[in-house]
Order: C-alpha cells, then structure tokens, then sequence
C-alpha cells in the first residue's frame, strides 16, 4: 500500500490541542473512540499532569488531514541512580488511589492496513522508553495488531467485556436466577413504592455527592477507603459531570435512596462507571434491580459494563449479548532496567 504520510511527534501540550477539532472527528469514527478522544484524554491532562512527564503523541497525517493518532507520554523513574522510562497512553498511568481506569482506549487510525500499522510500530520503535504498559485493551484494538510488529511484547487477557445491545433488552432477565429475582424483587418494590428514574442536568451535582457518601460509607465498613477519596478523582468528575458527559439513574424506595448509578456517555452508549447503594435495602436488591430499569430504558444504542473479570462476573448474570476478552500489553525494551525497577518496587513494598 503507498500513501505519503507526514509523521509528527507533539511533545507540547498546546501544540496537541491545535488537533482538536481533527482528533475528536478521528476518534468519533473509532469504535469506542470515546476514551481516545480529546473530550476525555484533555481533560484527564488538565487534571492528572505532571511537570516531569514527558508528552509523545505520534500524528500521522495524509494531505494535511488527521489519519493517525498515538496518545503516548513518558514517566520517568530513578532505579538505583539509572532513569527508567515508562511509556504509557495518556489516560493511564496515574496513581492507582485517584485513576480514572481509562478503558478501551487505543491509537486511533483512519485507514486500517498492515503498512501502515508496521509504520505505527516503527514509529513507537523511535521513541526513548524501556518499558511499554497498556491496560483495558479491546479485542478490535488497532494496538493489538500494532504489537505484531514490536519486539519484545507480551499481550495477555486481562478480563472481559459485557455489554447489551439496546434493541436485544429485553434479553436481560433470559436467565431463570434472574426471572425468579425479579419476580420476587418486583412485588416487594411495588410494596414499598418504589420509584425509578434518570436525574435531570440540573440533578446530576447532587446526585454525585450523594452517590459519594453512599459510596464511601459502603467501603468504610470494609475498612477501605473506595475511589472518592482522591481530590484529582473528584475534580475530574465533575468536570465531565459539568460538560454533560454523563447520565445518573435513580432508585428511591418510600421517597429515600436506595440506589444510584453514575454512567459516561459517548460512541452512542452509556458506560456504567460507578454505583452505591444503601445496605438497608438489600432484601429489595436495589442494585440489580436499578440496573434493570436502565437497561430498559436506556435510549442510546449499547449498555456496556465495562471490563470485569473472565469468570464469575456479576455482570454476565444479566445475559449480555457483547462478551468479548480484554487484554493487557507489555513491552519491555531494556530488560535488565525493568528487573532493576520491579526489584526496587519490591523493596519499597517490603519496607513499607
């Protein structure tokens, strides 16, 4: 195949924001572009960036239009007085107690061809890193067919996905655990009227910090301290929550909480992110019976729980007609630094 593309590492943040508006076309052409897009990644900059990483992000573009994107950007680690380079996708990377978990993201490509995907690879090759990591990879990934053409790579499952097609809903309760749950949770909810519905814009701030207390008091009692802890966490949220990129649905049961859960809208879906419910309600099962409602009357054209684990998911006990494996991807370029920084981690762990 022979296209002249014109390749082009941003390593200044305002420089890739000049891409905007060809980035967000780019990724709206992606499956689950969504997380790749400048919607989402430009917000988690705002947020989660630091002064010492290092932006590079690869763009490749045929006659002046966008046609490539690779979101990368550097951390850079001491090991023993040696810097080591972490590669990661923007998006990632951040610390574990305040990420976002960025899912399915990948490099975003607008003509998909094994020439160009090497010249991906060859690309990635050029940059200055010992040690590639990427999480939450779908199995239609550009990258996965990218790794083809790097040394060194392990690519392994890491989970799997679930999801429902809108138009196939009414499958959700197939299973006969869930007909008879359902059936038995019904008429206790209509006993104790219940109520479901979608938070309305003006709603959706006081919803979240309800869903927050909720939420904290369930992981405290388990000695955790769950995700709303972290102040970057908080903030990204509501931001996206500001920019209307995000639904909340809503189960009362006599007039009080029982249930709330946090969506992310984008590609034409909701992504269910986040939930909390009151332990007082359990008989009721206020979680599984809200995640029903909205199913049910989600109007946007997929349900998508996000990745969960490969077996044993509560997530495939709705019959989700999207499963699909998920994968992780590691690539270590200077194996004996990454020996090096997995056995000082290994001290600090011990040590701490």
């Amino acid at each position: 195949m022979t296209l002249k593309i014109s390749w082009k590492i941003i390593e200044n943040i305002d420089e890739l924001i000049t891409y905007k508006s060809q980035w967000q076309d780019l990724a709206e052409k992606s499956p689950d572009g969504f997380f790749t897009s400048p919607q989402w990644l430009l917000e988690w900059i705002n947020v989660y960036w630091q002064k010492d990483w290092t932006l590079r992000v690869i763009i490749g573009s045929i006659d002046n239009d966008l046609s490539v994107l690779a979101p990368f950007y550097i951390q850079n680690k001491k090991i023993f007085g040696i810097t080591y380079n972490l590669l990661f996708p923007l998006g990632q990377g951040e610390v574990e107690y305040a990420e976002v978990a960025s899912e399915y993201q990948d490099i975003l490509v607008a003509i998909k061809h094994d020439d160009i995907y090497a010249e991906i690879a060859h690309q990635i090759k050029s940059l200055t890193y010992d040690n590639l990591y990427w999480r939450a990879i779908t199995k239609q990934a550009n990258l996965l067919k990218i790794s083809q053409y790097l040394t060194q790579t392990n690519v392994a499952i890491a989970g799997a996905r679930y999801a429902i097609n809108t138009k196939d809903s009414q499958a959700v309760l197939v299973s006969k655990n869930n007909r008879y749950k359902w059936n038995k949770c019904k008429k206790l909810l209509q006993d104790n009227n219940a109520h479901f519905f979608w938070c309305d814009k003006d709603q959706l701030q006081d919803h979240w910090l309800q869903l927050k207390e909720i939420h904290t008091r369930r992981w405290r009692l388990k000695n955790k301290s769950g995700a709303f802890t972290s102040k970057a966490f908080n903030i990204f949220h509501q931001n996206i929550i500001q920019r209307d990129l995000c639904k909340i649905s809503v189960l009362t049961i006599k007039g009080k909480l029982a249930a709330i859960n946090y969506y992310l809208i984008g590609d034409n879906c909701l992504y269910f992110y986040q939930s909390g419910w009151e332990n007082n309600y359990a008989l009721l099962s206020p979680g599984f019976s809200l995640h029903k409602w909205s199913i049910e009357n989600n109007a946007l054209a997929c349900y998508d729980f996000m990745m969960g684990e490969k077996k044993q998911s509560y997530k495939n006990s709705y019959s989700c007609n999207q499963i699909a494996d998920m994968f992780t991807l590691k690539q270590k370029s200077s194996p004996v630094k990454h020996w090096f920084y997995k056995f000082k981690r290994k001290l600090r762990s011990n040590f701490s």
